[in-house]
Parts: structure tokens; C-alpha cells; sequence
């Protein structure tokens, strides 16, 4: 993780930082991002990857100085503190976080599996309501389009919603459509739906409550027992990533 450098989604990891002016040295948890960037602050003659060699160099030890105050700020190193340690390194043992994350990375997995034959099916039968009505007359413009978008599951809600204007928009060809694509659909669909509720669920229970309720200190000391998170990008928020241990 930390070698990866910079990212709009960056990992969260545990880190020993020392202030050179003062000798004091702290424990914080941070992102590689930031600790990317108080890098280039800290050595701005470094090239890029000059940089991550120094982050490769210190991987494993995870210590680094620095002395400039810029560079601490971005890493919070002033006001940082890791709070309900104790707490924490209970409840991730005592309700077997680490077995329980690690089911859920067995559900994630069967779960891509499963879009990817969820998704064929559904061009299965996209192409199967094309050509029934291709056998009796052409397909209007309207039809060819939802046709098109039906194969990303968002055009689901976007022609099924009756708040949106799609909907209203959708001609006397265009609902009977709809109605044959949600019979042939459902069953495959519920499936799916299933099985994506399933992983929320487990993610919330195991997971995200702990964040809600403890913040990065949760992910300070769950990193230390080998459970990996990041900083969400399009949809902002702490996510699980994986255990390494």
C-alpha cells in the first residue's frame, strides 16, 4: 500500500512520524496520499520517483522525519490522537472482525461473479425482446433507445420510477416494453439484489458501524491488525479494502 503512491482513493495506514525540531515522534494514522504530499513538501528536489523510493526505503518500519511545518499539519501530527485503543482492539476480537471481513470478502468475490452473469443475462434477454418484436414490425426509436440503456442496471429505476420524468415521457410501446423486461428480468434481479444486500449488510454490521462510531481510530488500530481500508473518491467516506493478516 504504501508504495503505491498518490491516489484519488488513497489507503489509510499507520505511520511513525518525528518532528526533527523537537525529537518528539508519534504514531498517527493518515493516508498515503498526504504522506505522499508531505513528502514533496518536506523534499521538493525530489523527482517522482525519487519519492517513491523513499516511501519503499521506509515501507517496512513505516518511520519518517520531517521538519518542516507544513509537512506535519498535512499529517495532522500536532493534533492527532488515537482514542478508545482499548475498546477497540476488544471489539475487533471479540466479535472475530477479522473472520467476519473475511467471509465478506468471499460474498464480494461471488458477488463480481455473479454482475458478470447477471449482466449477460440481461443482454440475453434484451436481445430475445428485440427480436420478438422485430418479427412482427420494426422497432421505433424509442425502443432501440431503451433497449440500449436497459443493459446498465441505473435504467431500471430511470424507466420503472414514476417521480421521473423518463417515465412520463415513455410512450403506450415503450410501458409495454417495460412491462415484458420487469417479468423476464425479476427473478434474476431479485437474485442479484439479494445477494448486493447481503454484502451492505455484513459490511454495516462488521464494518462501517465501527467507523460511525469510533472514526480513524478504528481504522488506526484495525490497520495494525491487518485490516485494510481506504478514503472513498466518487462517494466520500471510509471504505473496507481487504486483511493482509
Amino acid at each position: 500500500m504504501i508504495e503505491d503512491g498518490p491516489s484519488t482513493a488513497p489507503g489509510i495506514l499507520v505511520i511513525n512520524v518525528k518532528d526533527s525540531k523537537t525529537g518528539q515522534t508519534k504514531e498517527i494514522c493518515t493516508d498515503v496520499t498526504s504522506l505522499y504530499w508531505s513528502l514533496q513538501n518536506e523534499f521538493p528536489h525530489l523527482t517522482d520517483a525519487d519519492l517513491k523510493k523513499e516511501l519503499l526505503n521506509h515501507a517496512e518500519g513505516r518511520m519518517f522525519t520531517f521538519k518542516k511545518t507544513e509537512a506535519l499539519v498535512r499529517l495532522n501530527f500536532y493534533k492527532y490522537q488515537l482514542k478508545d485503543e482499548i475498546a477497540i482492539s476488544k471489539t475487533i476480537k471479540q466479535r472475530h472482525l477479522i473472520d467476519s471481513l473475511s467471509y465478506m470478502i468471499e460474498l464480494k468475490d461471488s458477488l463480481s461473479k455473479r454482475f458478470y452473469a447477471y449482466s449477460e443475462q440481461r443482454d440475453s434477454i434484451l436481445k430475445e425482446i428485440s427480436d420478438s418484436i422485430k418479427v412482427s414490425r420494426p422497432l421505433t426509436e424509442e425502443e432501440t433507445k431503451m433497449i440500449n440503456n436497459l443493459r446498465d442496471q441505473y435504467y431500471d429505476e430511470y424507466y420503472n420510477n414514476t417521480k421521473f420524468d423518463s417515465y412520463r415521457k415513455i410512450s403506450s410501446l415503450g410501458i409495454h416494453l417495460m412491462n415484458t423486461w420487469n417479468h423476464n428480468i425479476k427473478p434474476y434481479k431479485t437474485d442479484y439484489d439479494n445477494a448486493s444486500q447481503e454484502v451492505a449488510r455484513l459490511n454495516l454490521k462488521f464494518f462501517k458501524r465501527y467507523i460511525n462510531k469510533y472514526g480513524l481510530s478504528f481504522c488506526h488500530v484495525a490497520f495494525k491488525n491487518g485490516i485494510m481500508s481506504y478514503f472513498g473518491d466518487d462517494n466520500p467516506g471510509i471504505y473496507f479494502s481487504m486483511i493482509t493478516k
